[in-house]
């Protein structure tokens, strides 16, 4: 998968980046219907070892 699907990056759900201490990401905000709770960050540089 090159990149994750659009509905996980709704801008409803994004954290203001006044929220996140790394500029360079993007995070998102999901709370599923069993009050379970979910933060994804897209973005950033890639690290290969």
């Amino acid at each position: 998968m090159k990149d994750f699907p659009d509905f996980m990056k709704n801008a409803k759900n994004h954290i203001d980046s006044s929220q996140q201490n790394t500029q360079d990401i993007d995070g998102y905000y999901f709370e599923g219907k069993d009050g379970t709770r979910t933060i994804h960050c897209f973005g950033g540089k890639r690290i290969v070892q």
